[in-house]
């Protein structure tokens, strides 16, 4: 099925704080620690990503005194809205959020986590702390709601004093539709109206200590919850996942969960609630037990609690009495697999999973924890995982699928190499459980541990252990052995285990366990493909209007389908060939295939477990996603591929080397100044005197001659590289060929200007006619650039980043010394504040180049001037020394747009024309959002207030004001196109609507940023540089955009 996408709208929701100016919050000695003693101090450690992740209450926080003695009101409520990690310290103190009026409050909490990306831990380092929600008037509350993130709760107490006197309201202490992971501390809802409740029973399930919505994940390690704790159904999407996993804590009242509609069916097998080990106890409230609940659909809206109603036509074709039976048999589900049910008070009656009290009311089975049946009021009911019963099941000591009965069991095929051992590991029985007399039975007249066996040779039989340890004290393992004669034959085993009670010194049979494995041993005749051949006519390249063809190899055991025989866009856009649409950088395209094994080859076969691997020869990159699913007779397979198009490389740029007099011309390359792609020399021409001939390898280079090298492009790492006459798509915003610019080898500098070589459509290359270099270059001059030794900075050891080499001339490598302690530092040396450098480099000469002897070089490092001394092997050192590390200066990044060429930083002092400092660094490389990053370093700027302009070929020039004063001051720019308002690095019809739609006093993008991003903005408007913003300036986008003449081009 085609994909398609989908365009979301994304909401931003501005909340309005309160006016008055924020208190200041004192700073604990350590540097990520908040002190905080007033609700307001409260809020805003909380609310924004400050450099603080703890936040310490220093003394008890009250909140009736705010708003008139009214408590909070709606700009006091606490939102944790961007990405955070905060943990809360309660510090032993007391913290009463108050609302007298719910009116005030209306959405009912007080502290909301409503970002994905927030997290927030509460804590109390010293004990006694409490963070209390407070409500003076009924109404639905949630004093906590954690709506998207997590909450963490270790220790303290979280409590909610509420009143409750009708049947209306829910309130619950923690609402959680994100995340929540209870280890510790106390969650309790409080009634703060003593005996206003009209009835204890009824009304006490109104009040909820923890309420799971649909989607919310909680899980709890421990603590204690005085009030239940409920969970929704599962959401769709989360469907066969645990929403509330229980893995200890104290509960005085019910566990419940809520299941509607045909919930109960898709549910029968995974539960979304699982309880591994709990304690549930009460001291109080001799009407309403601790239990586990399932409801059915709500009673009505206001019913938002566990009392509901099993409506049996919520389950398609099932009787109320079937809806009965159902949810009868999940509630055993609730408890781990091999769990059991504890109690303090022992009468004889135990039960584990599978075989539990049950009782129906109110339309939902319970199981009961406290009772007569189960011992005096305040007794304890413990749950207790892995009490008995089977672990796993070993294949040959390793873990293997199995089932709850022996003809259930998913088949588990082998080989038949030699002998295999099936082997039931089991749990010992729980020491709680011991202790009163459960054990296993090894007795065939009172219980057993048996395997039923069938298969093909023997027929079905049963197998007894009676060696096994009754008394279940130490694990151990129940095993069956297959022969290794045993081929293409189905063995299925199952285990039956009696759980038993001895009492009065009788032992009865409690319970009965089962467990299944089944296992093949095949032997296998065919052979199986593990590798399949694709060929495509065509690579998926962005501007791609047609698709290419699949095929296959003649001689190979297969063949192909493919259907579509075209390119499938995740919208709408197929590339058929009829479209109007290329194909689009960073969308995605789908493709799927059919592959059969031909006629006559029963021999071979595709394996279903081990689909073979998809090798696609004719893509320039690889696919993002291939899926493939094997049909169940093995012969034939679906191939589904997903993959973006490959990119065209827009410019390349290159060095001619070796086109040296005296030198041959075999010798000649073109070295890419990328690693994306690679050059091919087609031909190199000699011209003399007007007259053009052909050169061959072995011909000598000519210093009075020109040549005329021909050239093509060659893609590499995913990128395509397009070779043809250079050709703009307005539309779409980039070169549909790719464009060349070479230079010879003996240019000073990296960013020297490099010269265009234009594509010859009669040729089918790239063409420029270059003169040799002399035999022999010698510089005398040298300007590099390198790294500062910035105070607080690490040596970097990247020969990469030595910059100003011109061609012939290599790095071998480069070294720091520190002058005072006479060492040489590595990389985990940092350079300090007031200590002292030293720089050397090495520098090699390729053959043809020479450096001019340390009396003649004149070299200069970031324009220091360099002692210059031979070194090993021929080579030339460059030594600079910084007396001191740089401790002050400006440094940061530039992002930029359209290619790599140079950025300016200039720094200028108020009143001056010209600038004090400046620097001149390379675009850098692009990203995959168009977005080029470059990177500068201005030391030792003296102290002031400086006008900083960023400038680069075909942006408008942006202006910041920064101030440096004795330590590194860090500046990031962003600079966009003349013409670009919206700053997507493309100019089209896009950036004209905005500025005709200013123009116009209607709303635009103009009223968007900060008043320097507004002013910057209407700069860039200003396409036809006059005093105003008008449609001149929109027209000359369009221009641009349609392909005609424009001031833009």
């Amino acid at each position: 099925m085609k994909k398609r996408k989908w365009l979301s709208l994304l909401l931003a929701v501005i909340m309005l704080v309160s006016a008055v100016p924020f208190s200041s919050v004192k700073a604990d000695a350590a540097a990520d620690t908040v002190e905080v003693s007033t609700w307001e101090e409260l809020k805003k450690a909380l609310e924004y990503t400050t450099n603080c992740s703890v936040v310490k209450v220093v003394k008890d926080i009250e909140t009736k005194d705010l708003n008139g003695h009214t408590g909070l009101h709606q700009d006091n409520i606490i939102f944790m809205s961007m990405a955070m990690d905060k943990v809360l310290d309660l510090n032993g103190h007391t913290v009463n959020a108050y609302a007298k009026y719910y009116s005030e409050v209306a959405q009912g909490y007080l502290i909301n986590i409503c970002d994905e990306d927030a997290r927030l831990t509460i804590r109390d380092s010293v004990g006694g702390g409490a963070l209390i929600g407070e409500f003076n008037q009924e109404f639905y509350y949630e004093f906590i709601n954690v709506s998207e993130g997590t909450l963490v709760m270790e220790s303290g107490t979280v409590k909610m004093l509420c009143p409750s006197k009708d049947n209306q309201y829910t309130k619950c202490a923690i609402s959680v539709s994100g995340t929540a992971v209870f280890n510790g501390g106390e969650v309790l809802t409080q009634v703060t109206s003593p005996g206003g409740e009209k009835e204890e029973r009824y009304l006490s399930r109104r009040l909820q200590a923890i309420r799971g919505e649909a989607g919310g994940s909680v899980t709890i390690n421990g603590g204690t919850f005085d009030r239940v704790v409920l969970h929704s159904a599962p959401t769709p999407e989360n469907r066969g996942k645990y929403e509330l996993v229980v893995n200890g804590g104290f509960f005085r009242q019910s566990i419940a969960l809520i299941l509607v509609g045909d919930v109960y069916a898709s549910n029968f097998d995974h539960l979304p609630m699982q309880i591994n080990d709990a304690y549930f106890m009460r001291t109080t409230d001799k009407l309403d037990q601790c239990r586990l609940v399932l409801g059915g659909k709500m009673k009505t809206f206001y019913d938002r609690n566990w009392d509901y109603d099993l409506l049996y036509n919520d389950i398609p074709g099932a009787t109320f009495d079937d809806a009965l039976s159902m949810m009868d048999d999940l509630i055993p589900h609730l408890i781990s697999e091999n769990g059991a049910i504890f109690t303090d008070v022992h009468d004889g009656n135990w039960y584990v999973r599978g075989n539990m009290r049950q009782w129906v009311k109110n339309g939902g089975p319970i199981m009961i924890f406290q009772g007569t049946s189960f011992g005096v009021q305040g007794s304890i009911a413990k749950v207790i995982s892995n009490a008995y019963g089977v672990k796993e099941v070993l294949l040959d000591g390793e873990p293997m699928a199995c089932g709850e009965r022996g003809f259930s069991a998913p088949q588990v095929d082998t080989t038949a190499e030699s002998d295999h051992r099936v082997s039931f590991v089991m749990y010992p029985i729980s020491p709680m459980l011991r202790v009163f007399g459960y054990s296993y039975s090894n007795e065939y007249s009172t219980g057993y541990i048996r395997m039923l066996v069938s298969d093909h040779h023997t027929g079905q039989g049963m197998v007894h252990f009676p060696s096994v340890p009754a008394s279940g004290d130490q694990p151990f393992s129940v095993t069956y052995y297959i022969n290794e004669s045993d081929v293409d034959a189905l063995t299925t085993m199952e285990l039956q285990y009696d759980l038993m009670l001895e009492t009065n010194g009788v032992k009865k049979q409690v319970s009965t366990g089962y467990k299944g494995a089944k296992v093949v041993q095949w032997v296998d005749h065919t052979q199986t493909i593990d590798t399949v051949y694709l060929d495509i006519s065509q690579p998926l390249v962005q501007g791609d209007y047609t698709s290419g063809t699949f095929t296959v190899d003649g001689s190979a055991p297969y063949t192909i389908e493919d259907r579509q025989g075209y390119w499938e866009h995740e919208d709408i856009w197929d590339l058929t060939g009829n479209g109007s649409v290329p194909a689009i950088l960073g969308d995605q395209y789908y493709r799927f295939i059919r592959v059969y094994l031909k006629d006559g080859y029963e021999g071979y076969k595709f394996d279903k477990k081990n689909p073979p691997k998809i090798k696609i020869r004719g893509l320039n990159r690889e696919c993002d996603s291939i899926d493939v699913r094997v049909a169940n007779d093995e012969r034939s397979m679906g191939v589904s591929l997903a993959s973006h198009p490959s990119e065209v490389i827009q410019s390349a740029w290159g060095t001619v080397t070796g086109l040296r007099a005296g030198s041959l011309v075999g010798g000649v390359s073109i070295r890419p100044n990328d690693s994306h792609f690679d050059f091919e020399i087609k031909e190199i021409q000699r011209i003399k005197n007007g007259t053009v001939s052909s050169t061959g390898p072995n011909d000598g280079i000519d210093p009075d001659s020109t040549y005329r090298i021909k050239i093509v492009g060659v893609g590499k790492r995913g990128m395509t590289f397009r070779n043809g006459p250079e050709q703009f798509d307005h539309t779409f915003g980039y070169y549909v060929n790719t464009c060349v610019k070479l230079r010879m080898n003996n240019t000073v500098g990296d960013f020297a200007d490099y010269t265009d070589a234009p594509y010859d459509t009669a040729s089918q290359a790239y063409t420029i006619e270059l003169t040799p270099e002399p035999d022999v270059t010698e510089y005398d001059y040298l300007s590099l650039s390198a790294p500062y030794p910035w105070a607080g900075d690490y040596p970097k050891f990247n020969n990469n980043q030595i910059t100003g080499l011109p061609g012939g001339i290599t790095v071998r490598n480069y070294s720091w010394f520190d002058v005072k302690n006479g060492v040489q530092m590595r990389g985990n040396m940092p350079f300090a504040a007031g200590g002292s450098y030293r720089f050397e480099v090495i520098l090699d000469c390729e053959e043809g180049y020479t450096l001019s002897d340390p009396g003649i070089m004149d070299a200069y490092v970031n324009g220091n001037k360099a002692q210059v001394t031979k070194a090993d092997g021929n080579a030339m050192a460059l030594t600079v020394e910084y007396s001191l590390a740089v401790s002050s200066g400006l440094r940061g990044q530039v992002v930029s747009f359209h290619d790599d060429s140079d950025v300016t930083v200039s720094l200028f002092v108020d009143g001056s024309a010209e600038p004090k400092y400046t620097v001149a660094v390379p675009g850098g490389t692009k990203d995959s959002s168009g977005k080029y990053t470059a990177v500068y370093d201005i030391p030792s700027v003296t102290t002031g207030t400086y006008t900083v302009q960023v400038s680069k070929k075909n942006h408008v020039t942006r202006e910041y004001t920064v101030t440096v004063g004795g330590n590194v001051k860090t500046l990031n720019a962003e600079i966009w196109l003349l013409g670009d308002v919206n700053g997507d690095g493309i100019r089209d019809m896009t950036d004209a609507v905005q500025i005709r739609r200013k123009f116009n006093g209607k709303t635009s993008v103009f009223s968007k940023g900060d008043a320097g991003t507004k002013a910057y903005r209407l700069k860039v408007a200003n396409v036809y540089t006059d005093s105003s913003i008008d449609t001149t300036d929109s027209g000359q986008i369009q221009r641009l955009f349609n392909g005609k003449s424009s001031v833009l081009n």
